[in-house]
């Protein structure tokens, strides 16, 4: 049976926020504009805090930090950057230190007397959110964020502060820091939730800050889960086992509930371990995208069946190359009572922010193939670990080209980052800036004109653009070297390109009368004609000679 654990336990009584420090970019339209930003927001209201219809809705949360009034009237909110205007504030007036709760409910409601609701709501995995003032000047924005149930994304200090999580999200309150310390990132609560006296195969976890967390279990018997009839049915099984330690339970995920008041219970390995070369296993796959100095922790107690356990770790897709952990870190011998385990991983190398993260747990003993129904228990399993700042890399380019990726794009601390540059036929990268410095030589260009840049361990928010030119190679292959695009021309700008250099550009209309002359000197050059419609003669004055292009003008 595969058991996916979706209920709630992220409400919490204290602020437990955690530095992942979101750099944004904010646009302001003036000085009063400019005192008002999102603060905090929810995308999973399972019971922090309910509308006045008694909905667990969604909630933005806006905050004045400045010194004067700011009416909103005019404003617009949003999820979505193809549609800034989505949502229009009424004439709601945010006083100095104040907040504002809107609820993100698609119930769309703008009387500025009441509760303020949305015509949209806020997908849990991540959207955008934008604030656009009257003029259509983005004052506020923020990249998407998963967020899990009832927790929150919010800025410490309010206004104007990173972006944190918090556990206990506080809608028109302050924000407040997390002390320091390691924070859960997954976390596995055994309790009456989970069905009893049935063989798992997998186990989600009861907390996450991450997505994709997950136990799978490999039994050594062939064919499991095995069905009520079978003989081999709840042997080398895993299955919920009332057997409860206080031993690395963390009320902070679980409601702030105490731990005699938790329904704890816990998650037995049955004998037999080993059979016909098979044994049996634990596979955590737990993503610590986002975080370092990541620790594994448990409880764990001997009941017959096993002496120690062994530990090893994955840190690659494919999910085949497994290394031990050395056992100096830890002996991992199990004992006739509960015992506190713990692997720390903050010092191997590739764990750090690794989506691909897995631990393995085996078993050892005298006789692994015994089948007394004896056991090896586990209990509140977690992986916790130090968030990271993010930071933003604005990407952008000229005409003639594609970039990919494009835009703001959020990278995790000293994570490297690759950005690929498409020119159009005939074009290539020309110049290349990184934070206002010429990085042109940094890039490498295939035989197609493809070109990418490599930026190792970013530790700021950073800006790249691109722009790009013909391809001299091309100009070559151009009768007298020289190039006039666009041609046919739409009243736009016309540019003169050769490898060799240009001297002086004249125009004669179709009579002959000369319409412009003009003297260049340089290899490049770019002129607007404002003409009638019709056919144009460039004569094009070069260190080589003189060459004649047929320019035909649209309007």
């Amino acid at each position: 049976m595969k058991y996916r654990n979706t209920s709630t336990i992220l409400q919490a009584k204290r602020l437990l926020l955690f530095s992942f420090c979101l750099s944004f970019w904010a646009f302001s339209e003036g000085a009063i504009a400019q005192q008002i930003s999102i603060n905090e927001f929810m995308s999973s209201n399972g019971s922090v805090i309910a509308d006045e219809d008694g909905d667990y809705e969604d909630w933005i949360e806006l905050f004045n930090y400045g010194s004067e009034p700011v009416n909103l009237n005019g404003f617009f909110l949003s999820d979505d950057y193809g549609d800034p205007y989505k949502w229009k504030f009424p004439g709601v007036v945010v006083h100095p230190g104040d907040y504002l709760l809107v609820w993100a409910s698609g119930k769309n409601r703008r009387n500025a007397s009441l509760p303020l609701h949305t015509n949209f709501s806020i997908v849990r995995n991540g959207e955008e959110l934008i604030l656009t003032s009257p003029d259509g000047t983005r004052i506020d924005e923020l990249k998407p964020v998963y967020l899990n149930r009832n927790s929150s994304f919010a800025r410490y200090p309010d206004g104007t502060g990173s972006w944190l999580f918090s556990l206990n999200p506080t809608p028109g309150a302050p924000n407040e820091p997390h002390p320091s310390g390691d924070m859960p990132v997954h976390f596995w609560l055994f309790d009456s939730n989970i069905p009893n006296n049935t063989p798992l195969e997998a186990l989600d976890p009861a907390y996450s800050l991450v997505p994709g967390g997950y136990i799978r279990y490999v039994s050594c018997l062939e064919g499991y889960p095995f069905h009520q009839e079978h003989p081999f049915w709840r042997k080398a099984s895993m299955e919920r086992r009332n057997k409860p330690i206080s031993l690395n339970y963390l009320p902070e995920i679980n409601n702030h509930l105490p731990f005699g008041e938790a329904g704890v219970r816990g998650l037995q390995i049955k004998q037999p371990f080993y059979h016909q070369g098979q044994q049996n296993t634990m596979i955590f796959h737990a993503p610590a995208t986002g975080f370092s100095n990541i620790i594994f922790r448990f409880a764990a107690i001997d009941e017959g069946a096993a002496d120690k356990l062994q530990i090893a770790y994955n840190i690659d897709p494919s999910g085949t190359n497994w290394i031990p952990l050395p056992e100096f870190m830890s002996p991992f011998i199990l004992g006739d009572q509960y015992l506190l385990f713990q692997a720390d991983f903050s010092d191997i190398h590739g764990v750090s922010n690794n989506a691909d993260f897995k631990i393995r747990i085996r078993f050892e003993g005298y006789d692994m193939e015994a089948d007394e129904g004896n056991r090896v228990t586990f209990n509140n399993i977690s992986l916790s670990g130090t968030p990271l700042p993010i930071h933003y890399v604005n990407i952008t380019a000229g005409r003639n080209g594609m970039v990919a990726p494009f835009g703001f794009t959020p990278i995790f601390d000293r994570e490297d980052i690759a950005i690929t540059f498409y020119p159009t036929q005939n074009y290539v990268v020309d110049t290349l800036w990184v934070n206002g410095k010429d990085f042109t030589d940094q890039i490498s260009t295939d035989p197609f004109n493809v070109s990418v840049l490599f930026l190792e361990k970013i530790t700021e928010n950073t800006s790249v653009h691109a722009n790009f030119a013909l391809d001299e190679m091309y100009i070559e292959s151009q009768p007298g070297r020289v190039l006039v695009y666009p041609n046919p021309s739409f009243l736009g700008d016309i540019h003169l390109k050769s490898t060799d250099w240009i001297h002086e550009l004249k125009v004669f209309d179709s009579t002959g009368a000369l319409v412009m002359r003009q003297p260049i000197e340089n290899h490049h050059y770019t002129l607007r004609l404002d003409v009638r419609r019709g056919m144009y003669l460039f004569r094009i004055r070069t260190s080589e000679g003189v060459v004649f292009k047929k320019v035909q003008v649209l309007n």
